[in-house]
């Protein structure tokens, strides 16, 4: 357990722009699984929306400042604006971390006044600026860089997990490293030099678990019962529910006011065109029934109505992550590029254009980024909304926006349902038993020529066509959604072969340029197609979930209330 808790806190900032996920099944190490397990269980790490962990992908120095800053138990670099070092352009989310480690002497540059944000950061790095931010500053270790903080490392019991070679460092590795110091204490020089732990007892584990936990993990399940208990909607249908109650008591009352009017005129003698009769109360006894069978009906569709909007808000909201994600890693695409680009502009290799095309590039992706967390922020407040939370809370959701199973109902035994269950179905049904009692009624009366005769059978007549056409409705309803269901299922392995290819063009299109074939202009083309291809791939994973939820619906009450 010493290992887990730094780990889980410190990726949360590595990861902070993918989605929440369940445990990976990606990482195979059972040591590097323990570590990952420890942050899934905090609910502070993020992971990618395919459910991955990537444990091989390499760790850039920006990224293990950060990692570093945010195990020390800084949530807030908003002020850390201004820095020191001269390319970190190149990593401008970053600028906040790194400084702070910088005034917190947990990094160093380089003699050039550059701090390489973007370069992998070496195993024998994070150990350094690990142990520098568990008080071991340039000076409090005799002996040479990096052998004397590897021996204290050893020494820890940092490295016992690890295989220190002098290579990049990986997630995976990152994770065991930082997992190691979880209960490592945290210590200061005193005025001899000498290192000595603070009093009182200060930790890595001690200080994250003071951090308060405002995120709320949600997933879709849950979310959906939070809604039904506190959202707006929720309340709304039951006041709809409470409403059809009481109108069933008061179409009681009616009919007990009718009887007692008709027992007193049948008691007097009376004989009055005016006068209730027994068919009039028969009408309110039949709307009293509607009333009593169609309300709880109604509850059930609006809350249908409630989950579906929800569950396409949170498929929004994740959406939204993964399109910010996609950004981000498109203006480190870009940032790389324009690196790239100054550097064989020096040499000679590139016009000043280029360098101009990368700068606006980067610009541009830097603009996308700030809206797609615009976006982001509006589809959470959304969520909010419907869960009745605040506004500005924060959630976490942990289902991903993954394909679901194409529905297995039959398209006939689909028709067949809707036409049975749908709201739509009772409401005309009772519409044409109305007609029908009163147009039984009339014909006893009234002869076939009549006004009032023609007038209500033209009323049959139309109540008829009504429900005929309701189910005709209700079948081209159930087969249009199926038809969605299916073409959008089929429009995701478009997009998924649209992804792949893009992304095979951009790795030609790459190695031309580093061979001089291609200009810069062609590879960011390239870079934006890719990126273009993989924000459809999320839009179309998102509507065919949804057009499967719809398919589901359409074979119950639906979402139709209907008038009591």
């Amino acid at each position: 357990m010493r290992k887990r808790l730094l780990v889980a806190v410190v990726l949360a900032a590595m990861l902070g722009n993918a989605t929440a996920y369940a445990a990976p099944a990606d990482v195979e190490d059972p040591l590097q699984q323990e570590a990952v397990d420890t942050l899934l269980s905090l609910g502070v790490v993020d992971g990618y929306p395919d459910g991955t962990y990537r444990p091989e992908n390499l760790v850039t120095r920006a990224e293990m400042a950060k990692l570093v800053v945010t195990a020390l138990g800084y949530t807030d670099v908003s002020n850390f604006t201004e820095t020191g070092f001269e390319d970190l352009d190149q990593a401008a989310w970053a600028v906040g971390h790194v400084e702070l480690a910088s005034r917190l002497g947990v990094i160093g540059g380089y003699p050039d006044g550059t701090f390489g944000p973007l370069r992998p950061v070496r195993l024998e790095e994070a150990v350094t600026m690990l142990l520098r931010a568990l008080g071991y500053v340039e000076g409090a270790l005799e002996g040479e860089w990096p052998e004397n903080y590897l021996e204290k490392a050893d020494e820890l019991g940092l490295l016992e997990d690890l295989d220190v070679t002098g290579e990049d460092a990986s997630r995976g590795q990152v994770a065991l490293l930082l997992a190691g110091a979880l209960d490592s204490p945290i210590g200061q020089l005193d005025d001899r030099g000498n290192w000595t732990a603070v009093e009182p007892e200060d930790t890595l584990r001690i200080r994250l678990e003071a951090i308060p936990r405002e995120w709320i993990n949600l997933s879709l399940e849950e979310a959906l019962e939070k809604m039904l208990e506190d959202g707006a909607g929720a309340k709304a249908a039951d006041l709809g529910l409470q409403s059809a109650e009481a109108l069933t008591k008061g179409y009681t009352e009616s009919i007990r006011n009718l009887q007692d009017m008709i027992d007193a005129y049948k008691a007097l003698g009376i004989l009055s065109a005016s006068a209730p009769t027994d068919f009039d109360a028969n009408l309110v006894r039949m709307q009293r029934e509607f009333a009593r069978t169609q309300g709880p009906l109604n509850y059930e569709a609006e809350i249908n109505a409630l989950e579906l909007d929800l569950t396409q808000t949170y498929f929004q909201v994740l959406h939204a992550e993964e399109g910010l994600r996609i950004q981000e890693e498109n203006l480190a695409v870009q940032e790389r590029i324009l690196s790239n680009t100054r550097k064989r502009f020096a040499l000679g290799q590139v016009t000043r254009m280029d360098v101009t095309q990368a700068e606006v590039a980067v610009e541009d992706a830097k603009a996308d980024v700030r809206a797609a967390e615009n976006g982001l922020r509006k589809a959470r407040m959304g969520m909010n909304l419907l869960l009745g939370y605040e506004l500005a809370q924060n959630l976490v959701l942990t289902d991903r926006l993954e394909v679901v199973p194409l529905s297995d109902v039959p398209l006939e035994d689909a028709v067949a349902l809707a036409q049975s269950n749908r709201n739509e179905t009772k409401a005309a049904a009772f519409g044409l038993q109305m007609q029908e009692v009163m147009f039984n009624r009339i014909k006893m009366t009234y002869p076939s020529n009549s006004s009032t005769y023609l007038k209500q059978e033209l009323g049959l007549l139309q109540a008829q066509t009504y429900q005929k056409n309701t189910l005709t409705n209700l079948e081209m309803d159930v087969r249009s959604r199926q038809m969605d269901m299916v073409r959008l299922r089929a429009a995701i392995d478009t997009k998924t072969a649209a992804v792949e290819k893009g992304r095979q063009l951009l790795r030609a299109a790459e190695i031309s340029y580093d061979l001089g074939y291609r200009t810069i202009l062609e590879v960011q083309q390239a870079q934006l197609m890719v990126l273009g291809d993989r924000l459809a791939l999320s839009q179309a994973v998102l509507d065919y979930n949804l057009a499967v939820e719809r398919y589901r619906l359409s074979m119950t009450v639906g979402t139709f209330a209907a008038p009591l």
